[in-house]
């Protein structure tokens, strides 16, 4: 038996699959949004919409096929009929538990079909950020098995995390401002994907405003004069800023897990719209990643940091696609992997950064406290 059910304030959504989640029934009884059990085999393609038996409401499917053991789906795609209000801490969740053939997304749409920059996409056995168009952001090497994925959405954007097997942020959308969400899946290929549970839920603090899960937010702007501007930040983190406006001479100079002024990581960005990653060891630098005349005025650069792994994103975010697209990665970046200073240097001329953020990656505290209730 699938339930797709809203007890209280929580819409929770099991996906079709073997597995079956048995939702807490609050004490005053469980008011229903869509109520969908499928006691009746009905082979694919369903009729669309379905309309939930016992009801109420009724789910947008493709060439769905339920059967008393469970459902079956391939080249398919369910969504929520009516969307869901956007709103900071409105999340959706999916557990994938055994190996995936073909491609399958999974997340917020922004329409009753399922695409867009806040879905997690699986492809080739890579974990992706789905784009409508531009370059998608590879978020991980390999996606991995009997593993908890939840995007959370904010006003303007989403945060991706994953567990396994603990909770870690792996991806920060920021222009997507799509209202209402849908929460959906599609699955196309030759293959087939399982999944033991698919549910959205309104999460609070941190995660109830745009901001709140960032431990450091500067929006600017930040330009060379007046002295270096240092933060901190987590050793593992994920850091984000806007490109006002490039360099005219000189560079952008990027320091991060900084020991001192002639040991640490910096991102260079130049007149030439070069993208580069330097480590510098005793003040000797040596480059560990380019991206050639990448950079332009108007984009955001993304820098995921994780143990001895750093990755560089560059691109034009818009609310239909996520283009910051990955130019280098680095996995062997063991010096300085604890080091949390970091600072804007004064020096080039012409350069200006906007909406600086600090995501730490591993989650704790009341974040972790919020994920692990609803899952």
């Amino acid at each position: 038996m699938q339930t797709i059910i809203r007890p209280g304030t929580n819409l929770i959504i099991p996906t079709p699959g073997v597995h079956v989640l048995q939702p807490a029934v609050a004490s005053s009884g469980v008011e229903y949004l869509l109520h969908a059990e499928f006691e009746t085999d009905e082979a694919a393609p369903m009729t669309d919409p379905h309309v939930g038996d016992p009801g109420p409401g009724s789910i947008n499917v493709d060439s769905l096929a339920y059967t008393s053991g469970g459902a079956i789906y391939s080249d398919d795609e369910l969504t929520g009929e009516d969307g869901i209000d956007r709103a900071a801490g409105v999340a959706f969740a999916w557990y994938k538990n055994d190996t995936l053939d073909g491609n399958v997304l999974m997340g917020f749409a922004g329409s009753g079909t399922p695409a867009g920059p806040g879905m997690f996409y699986v492809a080739g056995g890579i974990l992706w950020i789905q784009s409508n168009s531009g370059g998608r952001p590879e978020v991980l090497d390999a996606a991995v098995d009997d593993t908890d994925h939840c995007v959370v959405a904010r006003l303007s954007g989403y945060l991706f995390f994953i567990k396994n097997p603990t909770w870690r942020l792996v991806w920060v959308n920021g222009a997507n401002t799509t209202d209402p969400i849908y929460p959906g899946m599609k699955q196309w290929g030759s293959g087939f994907a399982s999944q033991t549970y698919w549910k959205t839920f309104q999460m609070a603090t941190p995660f109830d405003t745009d901001d709140g899960y960032a431990s450091y937010t500067d929006d600017g702007p930040l330009s060379p004069g007046g002295g270096d501007d240092t933060f901190t930040h987590e050793a593992n983190s994920i850091i984000e800023f806007a490109i006002t406006t490039l360099p005219t001479s000189g560079e952008l100079q990027f320091r991060f897990r900084e020991q001192d002024t002639s040991n640490y990581w910096v991102v260079e960005i130049d007149s030439s719209k070069h993208f580069r990653l330097y480590e510098v060891v005793s003040g000797s630098p040596t480059q560990r990643g380019a991206g050639w005349g990448v950079a332009n005025a108007g984009d955001r650069v993304v820098i995921r940091m994780y143990g001895s792994e750093i990755v560089g994103h560059i691109g034009t975010d818009t609310s239909s696609s996520d283009g910051c697209t990955m130019r280098w990665d680095y996995e062997s970046a063991t010096n300085f992997q604890t080091e949390t200073d970091g600072r804007f240097v004064d020096a080039g001329s012409g350069w200006q950064v906007d909406d600086f953020k600090v995501w730490p990656s591993d989650v704790s505290g009341a974040a972790l406290a919020e994920l692990e209730a609803y899952l």
